[in-house]
């Protein structure tokens, strides 16, 4: 027979989130409560690994939105913790061109061939809109030519230029209004603690923890769910290795990846206008690489952090970034 725990509240999952639902819970005095995570750790999508000596970040890598009218709670959470972060320029990457011989492009050079592609795509912009309007825009065939003439990049500085201005990271997002309620700035976290350290941070304000390891019992490892059932009565929870889970309250705060893959059966199913809202947002993903070089041959100095590649061959590893010294 599977084994049962009763509890108050079940938590499912260890990241940001969960920990930080986990942590109000117990401030507030509901201490009876399990946090079920199905990873061998806390984090989440926090995630740090050892690569060539140093700590890289393989999930999670900045505090976004910062610097606007609202406070980031992660932003606090960071600040508070005293993680260590630089804040992230992306604009001077233009500025930053390299050629596939180790030259870079002067920056005059650079700066023109950018302020023509963003010259051109506002044209291209406003031609279309007409066009649609009805409002005096050109013929189909003539918006055709005129894209030609005015977008098509050739050279590898603007074949990098064009890559970057439309297809890099997140340009197709549509903006988030609390996101930029706090703010546009973005900031690296350059701690050779890893970014999961504002995890533990706060887990050991109410996990028994020593020597920088959570050993309170109410922390789950290794317990996947695999079944969520609700009624009136409270919540069971049913994990891959048998183990059943009951209390008055779940909060789930697993990825929006795992609710949209069907990992959790739900009984009875979640409402139709709950599985539309879920299946509407999207999942982006940003791909890390990184490479380790026997001598340093990139730039250093402030506004260096970034850089571009130029290519002959369009989107070519285009973007870099220089791994920042911790301090």
């Amino acid at each position: 027979m599977d084994s049962i725990t009763r509890c108050s509240v079940i938590v499912v999952g260890a990241g940001v989130s969960g920990i930080s639902a986990a942590k109000v819970l117990a401030e507030k005095g509901v201490e009876d409560l399990v946090i079920l995570e199905a990873s061998d750790r806390i984090g989440g999508r926090v995630r740090k690994e050892d690569f060539g000596g140093v700590s890289v970040e393989l999930g999670a890598g900045w505090v976004a939105g910062v610097g606007g009218k609202e406070s980031n709670p992660v932003w606090e959470l960071a600040r508070n913790s005293g993680l260590r972060t630089c804040f992230s320029d992306y604009s001077n990457a233009r500025y930053n061109i390299y050629d596939r011989s180790g030259k870079i492009f002067p920056s005059g050079v650079a700066a023109d061939s950018y302020k023509k592609a963003v010259e051109s795509a506002i044209q291209m912009i406003r031609h279309q809109e007409a066009n649609h309007h009805g409002g005096g825009g050109i013929g189909g065939a003539d918006l055709s030519k005129l894209s030609e003439q005015l977008s098509d990049p050739k050279t590898p500085i603007e074949l990098a230029i064009d890559f970057i201005l439309h297809d890099f990271e997140m340009a197709e997002v549509e903006p988030i209004s609390t996101f930029l309620e706090f703010g546009e700035q973005e900031y690296l976290v350059a701690d050779e603690r890893g970014y999961e350290y504002i995890l533990y941070k706060m887990a050991e304000t109410f996990l028994f923890s020593s020597e920088g390891k959570i050993l309170d019992s109410r922390l789950k490892l290794n317990k996947v769910v695999r079944e969520l059932q609700h009624s009136r009565n409270g919540v069971m929870v049913k994990t891959e290795d048998g183990c059943v889970y009951e209390a008055d309250y779940v909060i789930l705060s697993v990825s929006l990846g795992v609710l949209q893959s069907d990992l959790i059966t739900f009984r009875p199913p979640l409402p139709r206008w709950k599985t539309e809202a879920i299946e509407k947002c999207d999942v982006m993903v940003y791909t890390k690489i990184f490479l380790k070089f026997p001598y340093k041959f990139w730039p250093c100095g402030p506004g260096k952090e970034f850089f571009i590649y130029a290519h002959e061959r369009r989107g070519y590893f285009t973007f870099w970034q220089v791994r920042l010294i911790y301090i």
